[in-house]
Order: structure tokens, then sequence, then C-alpha cells
């Protein structure tokens, strides 16, 4: 009689055993570097430079397009634009992704108001909005001013 009291309990002991293992109290936690030794190859231990993590970065959004974007890039401006539009600055994008690795040149055309120093200042206002644009992609741009250009226009190249 006294071995079906032992049997009852080790099962008992056996089952709530068993429980502890599936809720993961009996698991063992993992420090950092542990999961990182686990992992193996696939994952690259050690620091990384902020400029190859977003070069990794734009490689793998898809955004690093291979030649798709021209290496001279025309903004053309309606007369009374100051900002840029949504097609501009999509294409915009699409050059600083394309060519983050070069500082840009942006040539800049006057718009065609009547008074030159109007003119001169809206095409300067709007060639400082491209300028801010890379700026805010931590991107160089050197701005040039360019009065035989096209009125309302801005070239971006390399």
């Amino acid at each position: 009689m006294n071995r079906q009291p032992e049997t009852f309990s080790t099962a008992t002991l056996g089952m709530i055993f068993s429980a502890l293992l599936l809720t993961g109290c009996g698991s063992q936690q993992m420090t950092p570097q542990a999961i990182l030794n686990q992992t193996g190859d696939s994952a690259q231990a050690g620091a990384i430079s902020i400029t190859e993590l977003l070069n990794n970065a734009r490689h793998q959004s898809g955004t690093d397009s291979d030649g798709q974007v021209p290496a001279q890039l025309t903004l053309t401006f309606s007369p009374k634009q100051m900002e840029l539009s949504e097609q501009q600055s999509a294409r915009l994008n699409a050059y600083a992704n394309q060519y983050y690795h070069k500082p840009v040149r942006l040539q800049c055309a006057p718009s065609d108001a009547s008074d030159s120093f109007t003119a001169m200042a809206q095409g300067m206002n709007r060639c400082i909005r491209v300028s801010r644009f890379f700026d805010a992609r931590a991107l160089q741009a050197e701005v040039h001013m360019q009065p035989q250009l096209t009125h309302n226009q801005i070239l971006v190249a390399q």
C-alpha cells in the first residue's frame, strides 16, 4: 500500500516539472553576447560606421537602382513656384539615393521675372531649398548661380 502514494507523487512531480519546462521557468537566460555567438556567421558582430549602415539601408530598401537615375537631373519650376513639388522631391530623393557618394553640384538659373534682382533672388531661393533637401540627407551640395541657363531651372549633377 505504500507504493501507490510514491507512484502518485512521482507522476505529479513529473507533470509539474514538465509544465515548468514548457513555461520557461526551467530554461536558462542567455546574455546578449551568447545570442550573438549562437547566430554564428549570419550576424555581424562588432562595430559598424554610420556611413556603412546608411549604405546598407539604401541597398536593402531597393532605392539603389543601378543606373535608372540619370547622372544629371533638371528641375523646372513654374514662374511663381518657390517650393519643391512632390514629384520634384521624389526625383531628388531617387537621385540622392543613387549618387550619395559624391558631392552634388547645383547650377541654378534665375527666374523669368522682369526685374533682374528679383529674378536672381527667386532663383537663389529655389536653389537654397534644393540644397536644404540634400543637407537633410547629409549630402554635400555646391550651389552655383548660372544666368545663362534657361529660366526657372536647376541642374543637379555630380
